[in-house]
Parts: structure tokens; sequence; C-alpha cells
């Protein structure tokens, strides 16, 4: 992420797989974007391509 110029939060799961059973997560790579009171706002199982992913981006940053 930080490559590709991409600065926010980011969690990783342990090796016992905590955030994955916490989140019902069953393939990888699986991404959230959950905002400042934890509500998930968008989330994609598999790869996401780098266009996509900084579409999302833009949209969820602008401002309302």
């Amino acid at each position: 992420m930080e490559d590709g110029g991409i600065s926010l939060p980011v969690a990783v799961d342990d090796e016992d797989g905590t955030l994955a059973r916490a989140m019902g997560i069953r393939g990888f790579p699986t991404l959230y974007f959950v905002d400042a009171e934890g509500a998930v706002l968008a989330s994609a199982e598999g790869q996401v391509e780098e266009e996509a992913l900084r579409d999302a981006l833009r949209e969820m940053l602008r401002p309302a």
C-alpha cells in the first residue's frame, strides 16, 4: 500500500485467524472498508484491480 501511495489504517490478521473468524471471512484476500464508527461501508472478496480500488476510495472519501 505504501508503494502505491495509499495511507490508510490496515488490519492484518494473526496466525490464529482471529479477525477472519470474527468477520466471517471464508477466503483471501478479503477487503473491508470500515468507517470510524465501525460500520462496514464496502467489502470485496478476491483480487481487486487497482483502478477499481482507487475509484472506491475516491467515492468513500468524497465530501458529502
